[in-house]
C-alpha cells in the first residue's frame, strides 16, 4: 500500500497545475523583467521619436500665404498635405498655442469634422469651427479642441514655420478625418 501511495505522490508531482500564488509570482517577473528591458531602450528610442519629429517625416513643404496677405480673423482656404484635403489657415489676432508669425497668432486647421468627416467653416463671429452636419463648434485658439458637439478629438493642427515673410506648411498633427495616413491615398500637393 505504501508503494501504491508514493507512486500516486509521483504522478501528482509530475502533472502538478501551477499554484495561483506561483502564477502570479511568474507573471510578475515577468514584467519586471520586460521593464528592465524597456527602461534601457527607452532612452535611444525616445531620441529616435523626437528626431523624427523635428525632421519633414515625408510632409511637403508648402507656401501658403505671404504674412502681409492674412488679415486678423478672415481665414484662407488652403489644400494640404493632398489635393483634396481642406484646411483654413486664421490670425486669430492674439497669441495662441502653436501660432506663429509676429504674435504668434496664426494657426492652421483641417476643416474635416473628427465626428464624420464633414468640412466645417469659420465663423468670424465667434472665433470658431462649425460643423453644419451635426453643430460640432471647435476652438482654433485652443488647439482645435472641441467646444462642443459629437466630435471626440479636436481637428488636425497643419504645423507651419515662417521664413521671408512667408508662411509655409510643414506637417500635420493629428490624423485627418477618413485617412489611416495623411500622405496615402491622394495626390501631394
Amino acid at each position: 500500500m505504501k508503494e501504491e501511495k508514493s507512486v500516486e505522490q509521483n504522478e501528482k508531482e509530475k502533472t502538478k497545475v501551477i499554484s495561483r500564488r506561483n502564477a502570479v509570482k511568474l507573471f510578475g517577473g515577468s514584467i519586471a523583467l520586460s521593464a528592465l528591458y524597456l527602461a534601457g531602450c527607452t532612452a535611444e528610442e525616445t531620441k529616435k521619436v523626437e528626431q523624427k519629429k523635428t525632421e519633414s517625416d515625408g510632409y511637403p513643404v508648402t507656401k501658403i500665404a505671404n504674412l502681409p496677405e492674412i488679415k486678423v480673423n478672415e481665414p484662407i482656404t488652403f489644400d494640404y498635405p493632398l489635393k483634396t484635403q481642406s484646411n483654413y489657415l486664421v490670425d486669430m489676432g492674439v497669441e495662441v498655442p502653436g501660432g506663429v508669425g509676429p504674435n504668434k497668432s496664426i494657426v492652421a486647421y483641417n476643416r474635416a469634422c473628427q465626428h464624420m468627416g464633414c468640412p466645417s467653416n469659420y465663423d468670424n463671429t465667434r472665433n470658431t469651427f462649425f460643423c453644419p452636419c451635426h453643430q460640432t463648434v471647435y476652438d482654433p485658439a485652443y488647439n482645435g479642441s472641441v467646444v462642443i458637439g459629437q466630435g471626440k478629438a479636436s481637428l488636425p493642427r497643419i504645423l507651419l514655420k515662417v521664413e521671408n515673410n512667408e508662411v509655409f506648411a510643414v506637417g500635420v498633427d493629428g490624423l485627418i478625418y477618413g485617412y489611416r495616413n495623411n500622405l496615402l491615398d491622394g495626390e501631394r500637393v
